[in-house]
């Protein structure tokens, strides 16, 4: 649940009908294993304290899998499915933007958020972080805005 480039091959490979006989066998081996996984005393994960993990994976996979099948499979509205898109790096990177902007103070008060985002959405002054929990991989836009005066929107606040 990685894929970023259309290019790639196996399971680096963006999901599509060609090699669903591929990645969905061991999707859907993976969530049973994931579901099925137990503690020492016998208690599954799903249902112990440390749930986190196993939940969140099948939840994703679960996720991802009816995405294909809907937009890919179903409707054709797209030929195959990019997944590293869906992960969270890309919102770990704004917050880690909004943190940097307090300077020594990464924990920001309600009045201070709102300036940085107003600041963040008015200049379009969103470029990507060197610290962090993660790292930019590719270089999409984290957010952008339309020209207000065309699109007839409301400019910012």
């Amino acid at each position: 649940m990685n894929s970023r480039n259309v290019l790639s091959r196996g399971f680096k490979a963006p999901l599509r009908l060609e090699n669903e006989s591929f990645w969905r066998p061991f999707m859907t081996n993976a969530v049973s294993y994931m579901k099925g996984l137990t503690l020492s005393n016998g208690q599954l994960v799903s249902d112990s304290f440390r749930k986190t993990c196993a939940v969140g994976f099948v939840v994703s996979a679960t996720s991802t899998l009816f995405l294909f099948d809907t937009t890919v499979k179903q409707e054709k509205q797209l030929k195959y499915l990019l997944t590293y898109k869906f992960s969270q790096d890309h919102l770990e990177l704004f917050f880690a933007l909004i943190r940097s902007r307090g300077g020594h103070n990464n924990n920001p008060s309600p009045l201070q958020l709102k300036a940085t985002m107003r600041r963040l959405l008015c200049h379009n002054k969103l470029i990507s972080v060197t610290t962090g929990n993660c790292l930019p991989v590719d270089s999409c836009k984290l957010m952008s805005i339309h020209d207000f005066q065309s699109a007839g929107s409301i400019p910012c606040l």
